[in-house]
């Protein structure tokens, strides 16, 4: 059904989070169309009451080997810092150093819980903000792929400049949880790339021309946002984040 609806929106490209099922992820390969990335989310802490938390050994395993199953289609998904132990985001890193994988992820979403616990984590390993959690896991680089960037220090924006990091705003989603506003701004400024997505859990829809509407109505009074700079983030902008514009999104 999530193919048929991808397909049904005109979208033909797209970095998808599944969930920590491996069918999940072997159906979308199976019956999405075009060029469809996707990884099922790690989680080995903070999730045992939903009876989704996995080992850390069996998310490193099964990491590792949905990589040598699908190559470069997969991308290595750490849910987000507060449900990965440091030892499996370590872990994750090595493996995408090792084939140069594709990383998606989440960060500084919500003020909600989420920022303090990565806060308190990242403390534990000395790091000075949730953003330098996964530096110091060796997965920020130029195929990192972090949804939201909301509550992000101006530190923060530079270490994303620094290590190529892209990133995925979904202003929907963002109105519908109260999570804030991404500093768009700040981005543009420094030239920190990214596009628009839907967010399957917090969004109404998988249209993007909605998200285009939204993109302009949330940073008015921000940032300048133009029709051809929104029509450009949910087409080309996605398709040069993904290394996909040679093929397609232009």
């Amino acid at each position: 059904q999530f193919a048929r609806d991808l397909l049904a929106q005109g979208t033909l490209n797209a970095q998808v989070m599944c969930t920590v099922h491996e069918a999940s992820l072997y159906t979308l390969f199976e019956y999405g169309v075009g060029h469809i990335l996707a990884g099922n989310v790690t989680m080995d802490q903070r999730c045992e009451e939903s009876g989704l938390q996995q080992s850390t050994e069996e998310a490193i395993a099964i990491t590792e080997r949905m990589i040598k199953k699908y190559g470069d289609r997969y991308v290595v998904t750490p849910r987000f810092a507060v449900t990965c132990t440091m030892e499996l985001m370590r872990a994750l890193g090595d493996l995408t150093a090792s084939y140069r994988s594709r990383v998606h992820s989440h960060l500084c979403e919500s003020m909600q819980g989420e920022m303090q616990l990565a806060m308190e984590d990242a403390r534990k390993q000395g790091a000075d903000s949730y953003t330098a959690l996964y530096d110091k896991a060796g997965l920020l680089w130029r195929r990192t792929v972090m949804a939201h960037c909301i509550h992000m220090t101006q530190k923060e924006l530079e270490l994303l400049k620094a290590r190529e990091v892209r990133v995925a705003h979904c202003p929907e989603s963002n109105i519908n949880l109260g999570s804030g506003r991404m500093p768009v701004e700040e981005m543009i400024r420094m030239g920190i790339p990214f596009a628009l997505g839907s967010d399957v859990g917090a969004g109404s829809t998988l249209a993007l021309p909605y998200q285009m509407k939204l993109y302009r109505q949330v940073h008015k009074g921000h940032a300048e946002i133009t029709a051809p700079d929104a029509l450009y983030r949910a087409t080309l902008a996605g398709a040069q984040i993904l290394e996909l514009a040679a093929q397609t999104g232009n």
